[in-house]
Formats: C-alpha cells, sequence, structure tokens
C-alpha cells in the first residue's frame, strides 16, 4: 500500500513539473495595451448663458478650513438668523443642558427624541444646520434655516 501511495504521488509531481515546464515552454499571444474610451458630453454653446463673475475667497477663509472655524457659508448663515420669526413649540426636542467655554460662548444641548440625536446649538454660529437664536428662562428657540423652533427647558 505505501509503494502504491508514494508511486502515486510521484507520478502527480511528474504531471505538475512536465505542465509548468509546458507553460513557461509555449509562446503566449502579446497582451495588447488597454483602451481607454472618454466620453465627452456635447454641450452648445449657444445655450449656456454667461458667466457671472467670480466671488473673491479671502485668506481668512481658507484659513479657516485649517484651523477648524465654521466654513464661510455657515457665518453667512448665521448673521441672517432672525428672532422675529414666531417659532414653533417642538414636542419632539427635550432640553438637556447648556454649558459655557472659557471664552464665553454658550452651548445649548438638545435632543431629537425621534431620532435619539443630540443637537449642539451655539449663538450666531450654524452648527450642523442649527443655531441657537434666543433664551430665556422657560424656554428656548433654536433656528434651521428659515424655521423657528421653541423648546421648553422643562
Amino acid at each position: 500500500m505505501r509503494r502504491t501511495t508514494a508511486l502515486v504521488a510521484e507520478i502527480a509531481l511528474a504531471l505538475a513539473a512536465a505542465a509548468l515546464l509546458v507553460a513557461l515552454a509555449v509562446p503566449w499571444p502579446p497582451v495588447p495595451d488597454p483602451v481607454v474610451v472618454a466620453v465627452v458630453p456635447r454641450v452648445e454653446a449657444t445655450s449656456s448663458p454667461a458667466p457671472g463673475p467670480r466671488a473673491e475667497i479671502q485668506p481668512e477663509d481658507v484659513e479657516a478650513l485649517f484651523v477648524g472655524r465654521p466654513p464661510v457659508a455657515a457665518r453667512a448663515g448665521a448673521a441672517r438668523v432672525a428672532a422675529s420669526a414666531d417659532p414653533v413649540t417642538a414636542d419632539w426636542l427635550r432640553y438637556l443642558g447648556r454649558s459655557r467655554a472659557p471664552d464665553g460662548t454658550t452651548q445649548v444641548f438638545v435632543k431629537d427624541t425621534r431620532c435619539g440625536a443630540v443637537i449642539a446649538a451655539v449663538r450666531g454660529r450654524v452648527v450642523d444646520g442649527w443655531t441657537l437664536v434666543d433664551e430665556d428662562g422657560a424656554s428656548v428657540t433654536l433656528g434651521r434655516g428659515d424655521e423657528r423652533y421653541a423648546v421648553s427647558r422643562r
């Protein structure tokens, strides 16, 4: 039995070696270079409007990308938030608390009970789309875009 097993193993190794020699000896056809096909949409120049003026980017705006300040659009959005709009009572928002940074910035934390997300809002800044519009002893008013939400502190 051992002799038969050894003979079968030697035959298998001999066949593998012969297959390797054949694979190396047989010339293979050359591989063609890959072809890149570019699809360019046709644009009619007569139908496009004239390009408008480009906005200039200030060095401070570029620096804001590296030091962690909010982007220019967020700061511009924070400036146009007005407290004059009548806020809607948001029962799905629950007041959690507030904190004050060493620089005097107040941050209000509210929980969205529909999805469980915690919202951090700061006056004068848009953070994840939310900003702190107004706060008094009984409620906090948050803004998101053009909408205003009143959140009870209780």
